[in-house]
């Protein structure tokens, strides 16, 4: 089994340790035997979503300080 993962936007979004846990979730599934491919898209670059089991993307969370 192989799976295509993509990873939206890594260059502006990766606020959250979002690589981190792409990295964590590649490794659980080669550890199963599952072959894991992933992509990077950012902004402008094309993206065909037929092509992914799974498409991560976090949004950014803004909190308001007095």
């Amino acid at each position: 089994m192989e799976l295509n993962i993509c990873h939206l936007y890594p260059d502006i979004l990766n606020l959250y340790g979002d690589r981190g846990n792409i990295i964590t979730m590649k490794r659980r599934l080669e550890s199963r035997g599952i072959s894991v491919n992933v992509d990077e898209c950012s902004i402008g670059q094309p993206l065909d979503v037929d092509k992914y089991w799974f498409v991560m993307c976090t949004r950014s969370r803004k909190e308001s300080h007095q």
